[in-house]
């Protein structure tokens, strides 16, 4: 969130565990179990560094999980999973804390069970199944203005200065909430040309609002062998539950209170309420065209209406995000790819994709302390943080024996600033600002180049080792991810950066 990377770093454990076995010749069971720990700072600024701010974030998750898979016949497949994942997540603040000093402590568990049954039968391939989950939530938030000059010249408003040390906010919630959702799905081929699925899913949440949808989706494609030609069409309905992190507070009347979007009323729509599931309209045309075996262009339109719109605000750059949502949205595109399939030793591909979002208000939920956002409104249109008009890349692989070589590009042309008039002049000010276009409104481009190589350095009938080294940003280009946006904060691309990796394989 600074451009000389202050407080950024962190370590990683992880680990896990998998074995299969072949109970009998028709079923297969499986367990999984995996467990890792994080531990890494809280990025700050210059003014924090200064004061010694010393912010700490950890992270436990462990899951586990088994299924029985049974084959009945030929045609007929059966599979059953269990599993649990749990998250305890902590914020730790520090005496040097300036401006504000926060803590948290999260926990998360969601305890589920998976089925799904498949019949083929002459043309048609028909899948029935159910997924059905308890999550239980638990969450601990305080903070704190310390500084209240500080504070007030970083626009925090003055309903949020009003804690302190002494008084601060604090939230203590916890939940437990079911969701459960079943689908009926055919596969039809209905010539040797023609394919289509279709099917329907109903899902049922109480997360944190009773809420349920049916979703029919429909696809087909068609194709032509003479010309190597595919065509395909689809129109989806999706229903995804509010994400789970923070989401008791953000859903909460005392986040409502600090929300500069509360009262902000029409007869059916009030800014700052509680987050509802996102629903969403989507449908794709593409076609996939071969060019003598060896060339394949794909090119496909899109588009996404959605109702509640999913889009979390980061608390002041730091990892912590409060999920919230805009009242509606759309966002179109269109999408090519280029590939060229390996000869020899070596493979390639370019794409491109070309979209817009926009996005109604009001916003619903989130934690938003700062005073200098932007009025958005019951039917006010924005462009969202996560607008990327222009997006490119391009690699080629090298690929012979046991060792391999990749050069990767991407290129992006910038997401938007979303930040008031009144606050322009001192957004311009800020480290980093060269690195955005203030007349277009948007973070400059980006081009990026990365490079890796790997070698297999032994195979052996039980065992593979092998080693991969990376260069990230090969050309060390300075960008900016987003800047002093009210939703992302502010977030600059790492410098060059350098990756090893060694892989010990049992079989």
């Amino acid at each position: 969130m600074h451009p000389a990377n202050f407080h950024n770093e962190g370590g990683v454990l992880s680990g896990d565990a998998r074995l299969s076995v072949l109970a009998s010749d028709n079923d297969l069971l499986k367990v999984h179990v995996t467990g890792a720990r994080s531990d890494y700072q809280v990025p700050h600024g210059e003014l924090q560094e200064a004061a010694g701010q010393d912010q700490r974030q950890r992270l436990l998750q462990n899951s586990q999980s088994g299924s029985w898979q049974r084959f009945w016949s030929d045609s007929v497949v059966s599979q059953l999973s269990l599993y649990r994942r749990h998250i305890d997540a902590s914020l730790r603040s520090s005496p040097g804390d300036t401006r504000l000093s926060a803590s948290s402590d999260r926990r998360q568990s969601r305890l589920g069970a998976l089925a799904g049954l498949t019949y083929e039968r002459n043309r048609h391939t028909l899948k029935f199944g159910f997924d059905a989950a308890r999550l239980a939530l638990r969450e601990d938030f305080n903070f704190a203005v310390t500084d209240p000059e500080a504070a007030e010249a970083a626009d925090i408003s003055e309903h949020a200065g009003e804690f302190t040390i002494a008084e601060p906010f604090r939230f203590d919630g916890g939940a437990n909430r079911k969701q459960w959702a079943f689908y009926v799905q055919d596969t039809l081929r209905a010539t040797d040309r023609l394919t289509a699925d279709f099917g329907v899913r109903f899902d049922r949440t109480n997360l944190l609002i009773a809420a349920s949808q049916w979703s029919p989706r429909i696809g087909v494609a068609y194709s032509w062998p003479e010309s190597a030609t595919t065509f395909r069409a689809s129109l989806n309905r999706f229903f995804q539950p509010p994400q789970p992190e923070h989401l008791l507070l953000s859903s909460s009347a005392a986040a409502r209170e600090l929300s500069p979007f509360a009262g902000a009323e029409t007869p059916d729509v009030t800014g700052g309420a509680e987050l509802e599931p996102e629903r969403q309209f989507a449908w794709e045309v593409g076609v996939d065209q071969w060019f003598g075996g060896a060339v394949r262009l794909d090119a496909a339109f899109w588009s996404r209406h959605v109702r509640n719109y999913a889009d979390p605000n980061v608390f002041f750059g730091t990892t912590i995000i409060f999920p919230n949502s805009v009242a509606s949205g759309h966002a179109r595109g269109f999408d090519l790819r280029l590939e060229v399939a390996r000869f020899r030793a070596l493979s390639s591909y370019v794409s491109y994709t070309l979209s817009k979002v926009e996005q109604v208000g009001p916003i619903n939920g989130g934690l938003f302390l700062e005073e200098n956002i932007l009025e958005i409104g019951p039917g006010t249109r924005f462009t969202p943080d996560h607008d990327q008009r222009h997006a490119a890349a391009a690699g080629v692989t090298y690929v012979k024996g046991g060792f391999s070589a990749s050069l990767t590009a991407q290129y992006q042309s910038g997401t938007p600033l979303e930040v008031d008039e009144d606050a322009l002049v001192d957004v311009m000010e800020r480290p980093g600002a060269a690195l955005v276009n203030f007349e277009t409104g948007r973070v400059r481009p980006r081009t990026v180049f990365d490079l890796s190589v790997a070698q297999i350095l032994h195979q052996g009938r039980r065992t593979e080792t092998s080693v991969r080294v990376g260069v990230l940003n090969l050309t060390n280009r300075d960008y900016a991810l987003n800047f002093a946006n009210p939703f992302s904060g502010t977030h600059f691309g790492a410098s060059r950066s350098f990756r090893v990796e060694l892989r010990i394989g049992l079989h």
